[in-house]
């Protein structure tokens, strides 16, 4: 009787895909306060939950940049969210989303934060505001379009309070759409967390072929669209004025 023969590739374990989840938080001296201590104390609370995201079939890896008068990065490269530890961010300065966008432009590549060697979800990007850009925005914003990367990713803004610029986080997100406004403490706190592990939940899986269509990134988009729009009808708020 012949046997088959059994390749040793067979007893190889299936390589994850990684996904990095970026999160870009206005840091501006408007932020001070209330808004920032929400963001930092949320954050804090959500990251062991992010640990779960994905199962055992994607390596998620957290990328999270302030930004003011300059750009920082959390840390150096994305960071797989077991180890993940989130530091406490401090507000000054203006609004240089443009800067941002330039930023997250360059980081975005193969030989940057992008440099893994498994195949690739597209990335999460999620943008927190308070205000409107202070800086050379649309020309920025032009040159992050160009990037690959940064077109195919899963892109939601959550506008922080009564003075945020919708149109201006609009035109980063490319939909209206995916910009969620929070009016106090207790919305930004519960659209965070939903925004956050939601958006990182539908970009972590694979979307069934009947529901992909010719563009399945753009089909995990409009999913997470709807599914943003539907938390936020369901979690009415009262516009604080202290905000």
């Amino acid at each position: 009787m012949r046997t088959q023969a059994i390749s040793p590739l067979d007893n190889e374990p299936i390589a994850k895909r990684s996904l990095t989840v970026f999160i870009l938080v206005d840091v501006s001296r408007s932020m001070r306060g209330n808004k920032l201590r929400t963001v930092n104390s949320v954050m804090n609370r959500i990251v062991p939950e992010l640990r779960d995201v994905g199962g055992s079939d994607a390596d998620v890896r957290m990328a999270v940049m302030s930004f003011s008068d300059d750009c920082h990065w959390m840390f150096p490269s994305p960071v797989p969210v077991e180890s993940f530890e989130w530091k406490e961010l401090e507000a000054g300065g203006w609004t240089c989303l443009g800067k941002a966008c330039l930023e997250l432009d360059h980081v975005m590549s193969r030989k940057r934060f992008l440099d893994s060697p498994s195949l690739s979800f597209a990335p999460v990007v999620i943008l927190l505001s308070d205000g409107g850009p202070t800086d050379k925005y649309e020309e920025a914003l032009y040159t992050l379009n160009g990037n690959k990367w940064f077109r195919h990713s899963l892109k939601v803004a959550i506008a922080i309070g009564q003075k945020a610029k919708v149109d201006k986080l609009a035109m980063f997100t490319g939909d209206p759409e995916a910009v969620i406004r929070t009016f106090n403490a207790g919305s930004l706190s519960e659209m965070l967390k939903l925004v956050v592990l939601r958006s990182s939940e539908i970009a972590s899986r694979s979307m069934p072929l009947e529901d992909v269509g010719s563009d399945p990134d753009k089909a995990k988009q409009q999913r997470l669209i709807h599914d943003i729009r539907e938390m936020a009808e369901n979690h009415p708020e009262d516009i604080d004025s202290g905000w």
